[in-house]
């Protein structure tokens, strides 16, 4: 089996700067099982796919998506014990994530909180249940530190509530809490989100302590320190990549490498890493365009990206009614890898649609989408064209004339 690495971004403030630091060894080094390497692997194979020759547009994105995506209640219930592919995780070796914490650590991580946990080492996992899934997300929580005892059973969040949501340079050990867990996850559209396996929340190392993520090609995503929703977009973008199969993801079709071959630029300096870390980049660049009738971020161009955007607009995912829908099963698109795909026992028929927000000025309205929304730069116009439109022009005209002059011979016939 090909060696692989995981896929990691780091975000400064909420723009998003990425980076890709060093993965575990187990993870890095060959394996000689199949079955073992394909729950294990991360989205991006190595040695280290391709750079994009291609410039970019912008160092990182300068928009933060919190403001622009809408929020879902959820359910939340304390799992037993944790799932296999948590456990690993907690345990010492090359995979540990998630370290015991000291006595102390232990006891104020569970003493208190409404939601009592069963821990293996520091992590706890929870089944969270979104009001527009009737299938539950299981999110394995780190505890070292975390104080979590604000927690109740049923938390209900409001799409206007952004107080938790806006990015911090975490330089704590801490992760997120569950409270702010719930409302990222939650923003991150039920359309795109249903193709998301296990969450996994860890601290980010103190010697290293700027949030970051990587994406198994299971579907599961790590996540370090104080993640923004920038980050969970992109991250379930590699989800959603990889679960059209996982062999051939779409990030590696012919036609997105077409369409990157075809362009002259992409949107910032992370998504010329490679082509997977495009096709992610421009999930979050979509997701902005969807919520401010697609016009792109302040200062980017759509025409030296024009075929990227449009093998976007393409995608069903993209589908407004159901990307932003309020339920997670899509008949049609069920068939393509969606890891959750039943129907809420009750449709909250609350709308979805995204707040219109560019950060530019204090207002905000819910976005008017129906159907795909274009974000592709309009095609050149050719001189084949320009002449038709002036034939167009003059057959109007003559049109005009001719109705004008029928007119003229009714009043001379019936005059009033």
């Amino acid at each position: 089996m090909t060696a692989y690495t995981k896929v990691s971004q780091v975000e400064s403030g909420s723009t998003g700067s990425l980076l890709l630091p060093a993965p575990p060894s187990s993870l890095s080094s060959s394996s000689s099982s199949e079955s073992t390497s394909l729950n294990t692997q991360a989205a991006s194979p190595s040695p280290s796919p391709t750079s994009l020759a291609l410039p970019s547009q912008q160092t990182d994105f300068a928009f933060d998506l919190s403001h622009n995506l809408v929020s879902a209640s959820s359910n939340v219930t304390t799992l037993p014990s944790l799932p296999d592919n948590c456990v690993s995780f907690t345990q010492p070796g090359a995979n540990l994530e998630c370290p015991s914490p000291g006595p102390s650590n232990a006891e104020s991580s569970s003493g208190s909180s409404n939601a009592t946990a069963t821990a293996t080492g520091a992590m706890t996992a929870y089944n969270i249940t979104f009001d527009d899934c009737g299938s539950p997300f299981t999110v394995c929580l780190c505890n070292t530190g975390s104080d979590n005892s604000s927690i109740t059973s049923t938390i209900t969040s409001s799409s206007s509530d952004t107080s938790d949501t806006s990015t911090t340079n975490n330089t704590q050990s801490n992760p997120m809490s569950l409270n702010t867990i719930l409302d990222r996850f939650s923003r991150v559209p039920v359309g795109l989100r249903r193709y998301v396996n296990t969450v996994v929340v860890v601290p980010a190392p103190q010697d290293n302590p700027d949030p970051r993520a990587y994406t198994l090609k299971s579907g599961d995503i790590h996540l370090f320190g104080d993640t923004g929703v920038n980050i969970w977009v992109h991250e379930s973008m590699h989800a959603y990549d990889f679960a059209q199969d996982i062999n051939n993801p779409l990030s590696s079709s012919q036609g997105w490498q077409d369409a990157v071959r075809a362009d002259s630029c992409v949107p910032d300096n992370y998504s010329a890493t490679n082509a997977v870390e495009d096709f992610a980049q421009f999930g979050v660049i979509k997701m902005y365009a969807l919520a401010n009738q697609g016009t792109l971020p302040q200062g980017m161009q759509p025409e030296c990206m024009y075929n990227q955007l449009r093998f976007m607009d393409q995608l069903p995912l993209f589908n407004a009614t159901t990307l932003f829908g309020n339920t997670c099963h899509i008949p049609h698109q069920n068939k393509n890898g969606a890891r959750h795909t039943t129907s809420p026992p009750f449709l909250n028929k609350t709308s979805k649609m995204p707040i219109s927000f560019t950060g530019e000025s204090g207002t905000a309205f819910p976005a008017t989408i129906t159907g795909l929304m274009s974000t592709v730069a309009p095609v050149p116009t050719t001189a084949s064209s320009a002449s038709d439109r002036v034939v167009t022009s003059r057959l109007i005209r003559l049109e005009l004339v001719v109705t004008f002059s029928a007119l003229l011979a009714l009043f001379a016939l019936f005059p009033f």
